[in-house]
């Protein structure tokens, strides 16, 4: 895959291969939580699901001990087993019928396999994560879109070659782009990446790749790649 197909490519699952090559532990763990608020924004399911996104997130940015990502990822795995539906598709019975009842499966299966990553080997864990990816597709069209949207807000042009931030920008105006950018990874005020452009553009950035990423209308979540690289996050 080159940068151009990265950039119009329709096909979430292919994407995820190829990002997977590629990809910081970090950036996947992200991903995995993307997935999970995605489908359930308001995290509503239960507190141990809830808690296990929260933990993982927090862990990524070593503000949660490997000893609390273990706990929750029992836990998340208990809640998981515990699940009528998930026990009719371990059984080998047919996935649920209502697509509400399979995405909020998923996102318990999601949950599990986000908290207790750091148990798997890589390769069991690619295995599983690619052979349920199809799910959170949303069946159709416009789901596709989402899924790939999300993927290249995660990565950008990374993947292919360095955008580079100008420390210069970051030392502007006592340090206001890391600030913006700080508060909007902290707070998820994705609403707010437009103003990040325009103090970036202030700052004396005329790269169209972050300008034109932060103004756009795509999926933002916490890992969004220009976001990560003004925090100098992998």
């Amino acid at each position: 895959m080159d940068e151009a197909r990265w950039l119009t490519y329709k096909t979430p699952l292919r994407m995820l291969r190829f990002a997977k090559r590629r990809a910081s532990e970090r950036k996947l763990r992200l991903l995995e939580c993307a997935c999970c608020r995605m489908l359930d924004p308001a995290l509503c399911l239960s507190e141990v699901a809830r808690t296990a996104v929260e933990v993982t997130e927090r862990y990524v940015d070593g503000a949660a001990s490997r000893e609390e990502l273990e706990a929750v990822s029992e836990s998340a795995r208990q809640s998981c087993q515990s699940n009528p539906a998930y026990l009719h598709w371990a059984s080998g019975g047919l996935r649920p019928t209502s697509s509400v009842e399979e995405m909020r499966l998923w996102v318990l299966l999601m949950k599990a396999r986000a908290a207790s990553a750091t148990n798997r080997d890589d390769g069991e864990w690619d295995a599983q994560f690619a052979s349920d990816f199809p799910s959170w597709q949303l069946k159709g069209t416009a789901g596709k879109q989402i899924a790939a949207a999300l993927l290249r807000d995660l990565f950008g042009p990374l993947l292919f070659r360095a955008v580079s931030i100008d420390p210069g920008w970051l030392a502007w105006g006592e340090g206001r782009v890391p600030r913006l950018a700080q508060a909007i990874y902290e707070e998820r005020c994705w609403e707010d990446l437009p103003v990040l452009a325009d103090a970036l553009e202030d700052a004396g950035c005329d790269n169209q790749d972050i300008l034109s990423h932060l103004r756009g209308p795509g999926a933002h979540v916490r890992g969004c790649w220009v976001v990560d690289a003004i925090l100098g996050k992998e």
